[in-house]
C-alpha cells in the first residue's frame, strides 16, 4: 500500500504490525514499526505483547525501555503496554527488572483506566507469586482500591497462596473473600478444596465442592483429585468413588488415590476390581498403582490376588519391583 502512495494511518499499521506478529514474523513486524511515522500506547502495546508470545521477553523489556525514554518519564506509557512489560519480566523470571517496573508505576500514578490499572494490579500480583514473593504479592493486593479487587484479583492472590503451600493464608482469604461480596467463578471453587484438604478441613473441602456442583461447574483435575484424597484419607470411600466416578477427567494420579484409600481402610477386592478396570481402559500402572495394589491385598489377606499382581508387575520391564514391593510382598505371605 505505502508503494501506491496510500498513507496508512496508525490504525492500519497497528492491523499490519498484529498480523506479522501473528505469523511469527518478527522482522517484517519490527520493520513496519520501525517505520511508522506515528505510534500509539496500542502501537507499543502490540509490539512488546507479540515480542513475549514469541519467546522474546527480553526484547520485549528493551522495547519499554525505549519508550520511557521517547515519551519523557513514561507519559506515553498506558497501564496497558506496562502490563505487557510485566508479564515479559514474568515469564523471563527478571525480579529486578519486574521492582523496578512497580516502581516506575508507582512514580506514574494511577491512571484514569480502571480497567487497565486492575490488569497491571493483578499482572504485578502474578509476577510476585511466580517468582516466589508471596509478601509481595499480597502487599499489592492490599494497595489495590477495592473496587479493583474483582475475582481476577481475588483469585490470583488465593492462587499464590495455594502455589506456594501457604494454605492457612488461603483458607483466610477465601473467607475474607466471602464476606466481600464478590462472585465467586470456577477457578475459586477449583482451588479452594485442594487448599481444604491439605488443612484436613473436610467440612469446608464439601462445602467448596457443592458449591461448584450447585453452579454447574466443572472441578479440575488437580482439584477433584485433592478432594477424592481428602475423601479417602477421612475413610469416606462411597463420597470418594463419587468423586472418581464425576471427574470429566482423571488422571494416574486419581486413579493411585482411588486405589490406595480402598487398600488403607481394608477393601481390597474394591481395589483390585479398580485396578482391573484401569487395565481394561488401557492405562499404564506405574510403581506408584502396584504398591497401592499389593498393599490392598496385604491389608485385606488377598493372598492368591497378591501373588499375581505382583508377578503382572514382575513381566513389565517398565515396573520391575523395587525394595518397597518386595517388602510388601513379603508381608503379604506372613
Amino acid at each position: 500500500m505505502e508503494g501506491s502512495g496510500f498513507e496508512m494511518d496508525v490504525y492500519a499499521h497497528n492491523r499490519v504490525l498484529g498480523m506479522y506478529l501473528a505469523w511469527g514474523m518478527l522482522a517484517d513486524a519490527r520493520q513496519v514499526f520501525e517505520g511508522m511515522p506515528e505510534r500509539s500506547a496500542v502501537t507499543w502495546g502490540i509490539m512488546m505483547g507479540g515480542l513475549v508470545d514469541r519467546g522474546r521477553s527480553r526484547a520485549a523489556l528493551a522495547l519499554f525501555s525505549r519508550l520511557l525514554g521517547e515519551s519523557g518519564a513514561g507519559a506515553g506509557a498506558g497501564p496497558r503496554a506496562v502490563v505487557v512489560t510485566v508479564r515479559a519480566a514474568t515469564v523471563a523470571g527478571l525480579l529486578r527488572a519486574g521492582r523496578q517496573l512497580h516502581c516506575c508505576v508507582a512514580k506514574m500514578g494511577a491512571s484514569d483506566d480502571d480497567n487497565g490499572n486492575q490488569y497491571l494490579s493483578c499482572a504485578l500480583l502474578d509476577m510476585y507469586s511466580k517468582c516466589g514473593r508471596i509478601d509481595e504479592a499480597r502487599q499489592v493486593f492490599d494497595g489495590m482500591v477495592p473496587h479493583q479487587r474483582s475475582v481476577v484479583a481475588w483469585n490470583s492472590m488465593l492462587a499464590a497462596y495455594a502455589l506456594h503451600g501457604w494454605n492457612e493464608e488461603a483458607s483466610e482469604l477465601y473467607h475474607d473473600m466471602c464476606e466481600s461480596g464478590v462472585g465467586m467463578d470456577q477457578f475459586t471453587f477449583s482451588t479452594m478444596p485442594g487448599v481444604f484438604a491439605r488443612l484436613g478441613l473436610l467440612e469446608h473441602a464439601k462445602q467448596a465442592h457443592a458449591g461448584l456442583i450447585q453452579r454447574g461447574l466443572p472441578l479440575d483435575v488437580v482439584g477433584n483429585t485433592a478432594l477424592l484424597d481428602l475423601y479417602c484419607k477421612w475413610g469416606q470411600m462411597e463420597d470418594a468413588r463419587n468423586v472418581f466416578e464425576r471427574m470429566p477427567k482423571r488422571n494416574l494420579i486419581s486413579w493411585n488415590a482411588l486405589l490406595a484409600g480402598y487398600g488403607y481402610h481394608g477393601m481390597g477386592d474394591k481395589a483390585i476390581e479398580m485396578f482391573e478396570r484401569l487395565i481394561a481402559e488401557g492405562i499404564a500402572p506405574n510403581h506408584v498403582t502396584f504398591l497401592a495394589v499389593l498393599n490392598a491385598c496385604r491389608f485385606s489377606g488377598l493372598v492368591d490376588k497378591g501373588k499375581r499382581i505382583f508377578q503382572l508387575m514382575t513381566q513389565n520391564p517398565r515396573t520391575k519391583p523395587r525394595a518397597m514391593h518386595y517388602a510388601c510382598v513379603i508381608e503379604l505371605f506372613w
